[in-house]
């Protein structure tokens, strides 16, 4: 059977990389190309070059886990965008910050964003499969810093291992796993995990994780919040994409706004700005919920915080990533038309005028400049440059609700035509 295996089976390594369990599609190589394919200790990692979007790929087991657009005129994928908030939001909520430890490679942006700031002193990377390293080697300028900055330090090891054989304490960590659905993740999810985190953690030091909003229901998010609630003194959750939520917790103490002298650093303003984030007021549209607003909706939930006992995460996952579903409805709480997040936290804007950047790959962001350009219309009877792609329902709306403010004949002329 052996020596047959050898002589007649051809393995394709682009069948092998395409991940047909999750989306039933292949790889075709006249719109893929395979840059990288190896097997390792725990996975079998891809690199993926799609030549018409012009996106690189690393893939575990033919899973993507981020994608980076290797030429940013044609665009930028949704992955950057949390690859690069992961980073860039800790360091603007603790700028004195002077170390981090990130857990998961990937592609390695989220380390290469913390490394652009010149104020961290260290940046420590967790990876468990050697491969990934290697792979993710190939994007090359995109993440330089991780494989150059002689600050960047590279552990081939698992997460808890690490933190309980190393023993350091962080001012930043992130962790960015896989997907919970994944065998053997789900751990890195659990409550006793983020007691471990904790203790590894500063006085002022923040946990950033990430989890995804798709292939994943209401429960076994809530039961994610439970377990960070545990150890954790108050928590924030932010959006960068309309399918990814980041939770930034603190052990002591309410976590802190986003500080304005994250945009001070020249990389970082320049990474940030890749992803459509200018200024405070993009990274504060994206904040959904804090833990008091999100504390009783928690408790109606009858499941359980996810624990390394009673693993609901681990039991669940893969159930709905088989049936596709999805929770993007949470990014509604912060978009309602009463503000309820705000009302519960006690929290109003810091600012008098509201001016953000539209994002391709959020929905919040795009209403709100909708929002904007209605408002700017009804104030000043045009519309600058900035709106010129704004759909023209939205300018015919803007006109008919300019008039019934400003003329004030129209609405009776409205109603003698009725």
């Amino acid at each position: 059977i052996i020596a047959a295996t050898i002589l007649f089976v051809r393995l394709d390594p682009y069948k092998m990389a395409s991940g047909v369990y999750r989306q039933g599609k292949f790889l075709l190589p006249e719109v893929n190309k395979l840059i990288y394919h190896e097997d390792g200790k725990t996975a079998t990692i891809s690199v993926v070059f799609n030549k018409r979007e012009k996106a690189l790929s690393i893939r575990t087991n033919g899973k993507s886990d981020a994608s980076i657009m290797m030429d940013p005129s044609i665009g930028t994928p949704s992955d950057e965008a949390t690859m690069i908030l992961s980073g860039a939001i800790p360091m603007g909520i603790n700028p004195y910050a002077k170390n981090a430890a990130v857990i998961g490679l990937g592609s390695g942006l989220t380390s290469h964003t913390l490394l652009s700031n010149s104020l961290l002193e260290r940046v420590d990377t967790i990876e468990i499969e050697e491969k990934i390293v290697e792979g993710a080697k190939k994007f090359g300028s995109r993440v330089e810093l991780v494989f150059k900055d002689p600050r960047s330090n590279i552990y081939i090891d698992d997460a808890k291992t690490f933190f309980s054989t190393y023993n350091k304490k962080y001012d930043i960590i992130v962790s960015e796993p896989s997907n919970p659905w994944v065998s053997g993740v789900a751990g890195l999810f659990s409550e006793e995990f983020y007691h471990l985190v904790k203790r590894h953690l500063s006085e002022n030091g923040l946990l950033v994780q990430w989890l995804q909003l798709y292939e994943i229901d209401l429960d076994l998010v809530a039961s994610v919040l439970k377990a960070v609630s545990l150890s954790f003194s108050d928590f924030v959750i932010y959006a960068p994409t309309n399918s990814d939520i980041l939770i930034v917790a603190k052990g002591n103490g309410p976590v802190p706004n986003v500080e304005p002298g994250l945009f001070d650093a020249p990389e970082t303003l320049r990474l940030l700005r890749s992803v459509y984030v200018n200024g405070i007021q993009d990274i504060e549209a994206r904040k959904i919920a804090d833990k008091t607003s999100m504390s009783r909706f928690l408790d109606t939930f009858s499941i359980d915080a996810n624990s390394d006992y009673y693993p609901v995460l681990d039991q669940n996952a893969a159930r709905s990533r088989f049936l596709q579903i999805n929770v993007r409805d949470i990014l509604t709480l912060s978009g309602a038309p009463l503000p309820i997040t705000e009302m519960l936290a006690k929290s109003i804007p810091s600012w008098d005028n509201t001016e953000v950047t539209p994002a391709p790959f959020f929905s919040k962001i795009q209403a709100i400049f909708l929002a904007m350009a209605v408002r700017d219309y009804s104030l000043y009877g045009s519309f600058n440059e900035r709106y010129r792609d704004i759909p023209t329902e939205i300018r015919q709306n803007a006109e008919i609700l300019r008039r019934f403010f400003y003329d004030c004949g129209f609405l009776t002329r409205s109603k003698r035509k009725e």
